[in-house]
């Protein structure tokens, strides 16, 4: 079972690693289309999917704006750990409700009763420009080298 695993992961590692930087999705939102499609064409798995993605970009921007803050008091660190915890659990449950439901109307309304919040809070901070962004970062890129 894990080489299985293993070998299906494969597929995503050369999605990520081929996609330009000029690109206009970043690699981490093509690997989780590319997930999407591999699971099969429900549209609440590509509603499922890219929230993922957009959840991944925004715990990443997230990460590298307070994560340095929270570093230097033992207290301080806990804290942080178990925000950042409860957090990823609640965001992971609002996604992954529609991979279960699997109808987009289903979907919409129970995120309607959030009255889409979450989901524009990801969006909103997902999309907040940061010096040194995966752009300029990634593996293989001039700056990357140096």
């Amino acid at each position: 079972m894990k080489k299985e695993g293993l070998n299906s992961s494969r597929p995503y590692r050369v999605c990520y690693d081929r996609v330009p930087p000029s690109f206009v999705a970043s690699p981490n939102m093509t690997v989780w289309m590319l997930s999407a499609m591999w699971h099969g064409f429900y549209p609440s798995y590509y509603l499922t999917f890219v929230c993922c993605g957009f959840i991944t970009e925004a715990a990443r921007k997230m990460r590298r704006l307070l994560h340095h803050h929270f570093q230097t008091d033992p207290v301080k660190k806990r804290l942080y750990d178990v925000v950042t915890a409860v957090t990823t659990l609640f965001f992971t449950d609002f996604t992954a409700i529609c991979f279960q439901l699997l109808f987009l109307d289903k979907c919409l309304q129970l995120w309607s009763y959030f009255l889409y919040i979450p989901f524009v809070m990801v969006v909103v901070v997902s999309c907040i420009p940061i010096p040194g962004d995966y752009k300029t970062t990634r593996i293989g890129t001039k700056q990357s080298q140096e």
